[in-house]
Order: structure tokens, then C-alpha cells, then sequence
């Protein structure tokens, strides 16, 4: 198992070095929407708006397609959703990512975790989604959820299943600062990172007044000075130097894309590498760049005939923003940044190569 993390390892930086010199596309990190469906109704969620509209993936549909991104190059795949512990057949669909010998990461809301957990036991990694101590968690959330969180952590800790901890940002999370500390401390109670991201404004009409939207921009650039600072004082944040400098540094507002014509001369940042080295599976049949491209027409492909190449394909015709203001750890890493690449290939040797599952 460790020789399949370093080979997959090398096989993903490789790529993206190729990508640096020849521009050659390759999907080599796809996040699954595997389901429509939610046991929550977030403020921030892009999709809630959406459930009803679209039929849920039949399990040959996702195993499918698992296959032919892994045959157009892909190593690592993130199960998103909706809420992914709501799929019946989510075992299944984790048993083929792999017998690919994958990268599988589940990003979940976490309630569930606790009572599926023998379903998790060959994820490599699991994404909890708590934005807050207990009084932040259960008024963003709801009633009770953190305690649930906080259950499925303990349970997946004992089994050995490594986990992060990722926090979405509004006004009531980013502005408690010690709700922030708390989420430190429990990731070092459990020996992992926490990563940040404040909440981005996408085509989803819902999304209009979080987050980005919400906070002034002044605010976003406090917390992220704070981060900076926790971050160089040990803190067990996620989020690398470089992704934080650049959402700390962004030029324009924080609710608007980045593209060439928009972006001050001088303005230096990793361009961004979804839709050449990331896509992101849309629950209805559709290929997007990422989660802020939600509901951007221009930027949705439809996956015809279930043809994910010719979808990949088209994606590369379409996208041509550059950045955007999120801290975003991908881009960061596969621009191949020295020092991000020491830092967060440190954790991944601790975790994956010599860590708890061997």
C-alpha cells in the first residue's frame, strides 16, 4: 500500500509538471457529486436550490465513469455530494476507486459517520465539515450537529482513518475567534489540520449574500492576516502559505472571478489549474471546472453519451478564468510551489507512506 501512495504521488506531479511546459490537459484530480441529496440545509450550499431537478447517478452510471477517468489519467478522487453517506451503494463505489489503487477522499457534513463508519474503513482520508465550536456548528447547521460531528471523528480516530477538518466561513464563523481556536485545538487533539475557506459567491442564486458577499472586504483580509499569523506560529492549519497570501493579496472583489482582462498588471498568484488538471463531476450529468462554476452556463458541459473524454475536452474550450479568490491547496500544489510541496508532502508522507494505515 505505501508503494501505491508514492507512485501515485509521482505519477500526479509528473503530470503536472508536464502541464507546465507542454500545456497537455489531464484530469488527474475529479471530485464526484455522487448525490443530489442532503440531511442539511446549509446557507452557504450551491446546490440546495437544485436537488430537486435532477435524478440521482444509478451505481453502474458513477462505477462507469470512476472508470474512464481513471483510464484519461486520473489518481485522486473526491467523493462530494449532497451528502455522500446517503448513497446505499457508497461502499461499492469506494471498493472500485480502489481496486483502481486511487486516492479516495470523502468530504462529508459528518453526522452520519459515526453509524456508516464500516463503510469508510478504505477511504484514505475523510473531509469533516464543521465550521465552528458547538454554538457556531449547531447555528450554521443545526440543532445537534456538532456533537454528531465530534462522534464521527472519535470513531473514525479509532479506526485509523486519516481525517481533516474543513471549515466554510460567513459572518457568524469568521467573526469568532475563538470558535477558530477551538477547531485548532481539536485538530491537534486528533493529530490533524484544519483548512479554511471563506464561503465564494457562485451561479447559485442562494450564494448571493454569503461568505464573500457578506463580509467587507477588509474583513476577509483580517482573517486571513490571522491565519498567516496562527499558521507561522504552528497552528495546525491546512490551508499552505502560498494559497493564503494569495486570497490575502487578491486585487479585486472577492465575490468576482479572475480572468486576464480583470487582474491588475503586476499581480502575481498560481494560475489556477481546474479545468486543466481538476474537474469537478456535477450530479446531473455535467462536467464544471469547480464548485464556484455552479449554475454558470458558460462554464457547464454536458456529459453526452456518457462520454467523459469528449465532456473533458470541451471543459478546456470553455474555461478561461484564471484565478479566483478562494484558498485553493490544489492549484496551489500542482503550480508545484517549493515550499508548499515540502509542507504538504510531509503531512502526506506522516499520513499515507508511514502513517496510521499501513
Amino acid at each position: 500500500m505505501r508503494s501505491r501512495y508514492l507512485t501515485n504521488a509521482l505519477f500526479v506531479l509528473m503530470h503536472a509538471l508536464k502541464y507546465k511546459i507542454t500545456k497537455e490537459r489531464i484530469p488527474l484530480m475529479v471530485s464526484l457529486g455522487i448525490t443530489n441529496l442532503c440531511n442539511m440545509d446549509c446557507p452557504f450550499c450551491y446546490f440546495k436550490d437544485n436537488r430537486a431537478r435532477f435524478s440521482e447517478y444509478s451505481t453502474n452510471e458513477l462505477l462507469d465513469y470512476i472508470d474512464q477517468f481513471f483510464r484519461l489519467g486520473t489518481r485522486i478522487f473526491l467523493l462530494q455530494g449532497g451528502e455522500p453517506l446517503l448513497r446505499q451503494d457508497l461502499k461499492e463505489v469506494i471498493t472500485r476507486i480502489k481496486h483502481r489503487e486511487a486516492f479516495c477522499r470523502i468530504s462529508t457534513n459528518g453526522v452520519l459517520v459515526a453509524q456508516r463508519i464500516d463503510c469508510l474503513t478504505e477511504v484514505d482520508q475523510i473531509s469533516f465539515s464543521l465550521d465552528g465550536n458547538q454554538e457556531v456548528a449547531d447555528k450554521i447547521r443545526g440543532s445537534g450537529v456538532y456533537q454528531k460531528v465530534l462522534e464521527g471523528m472519535e470513531e473514525a480516530f479509532k479506526r485509523k482513518i486519516p481525517f481533516e477538518i474543513h471549515a466554510s466561513l460567513i459572518r457568524e464563523s469568521a467573526s469568532n475567534r475563538d470558535s477558530v481556536f477551538h477547531l485548532l485545538e481539536l485538530a491537534r487533539k486528533f493529530r490533524t489540520t484544519v483548512s479554511f475557506c471563506v464561503s465564494c459567491v457562485s451561479g447559485a442564486q442562494n450564494t448571493q449574500s454569503v461568505g464573500s458577499a457578506d463580509l467587507s472586504a477588509e474583513e476577509i483580509k483580517d482573517f486571513y492576516r490571522f491565519l498567516i499569523r496562527l499558521k507561522k506560529e504552528k497552528y495546525p492549519i491546512g490551508n499552505t502559505f502560498n494559497s493564503l497570501k494569495k486570497s490575502l493579496d487578491w486585487p479585486i472583489s472577492y465575490s468576482e472571478i479572475g480572468f486576464w482582462h480583470n487582474l491588475p498588471v503586476g499581480f502575481r498568484f498560481a494560475p489556477c489549474r481546474h479545468g486543466r488538471l481538476i474537474c469537478w463531476l456535477g450530479a446531473n450529468h455535467t462536467l464544471l471546472p469547480c464548485p464556484i462554476a455552479f449554475s454558470r452556463q458558460e462554464y457547464e458541459v454536458p456529459i453526452r453519451n456518457h462520454n467523459i473524454k469528449e465532456a473533458w475536452e470541451e471543459l478546456g474550450r470553455r474555461v478561461t478564468c484564471i484565478a479566483c479568490s478562494g484558498s485553493d491547496e490544489s492549484t496551489s500544489l500542482f503550480n508545484l510551489k517549493m515550499e508548499d510541496l515540502i509542507s504538504n508532502g510531509l503531512h502526506y508522507f506522516k499520513h499515507y507512506i508511514m502513517g496510521r494505515k499501513s
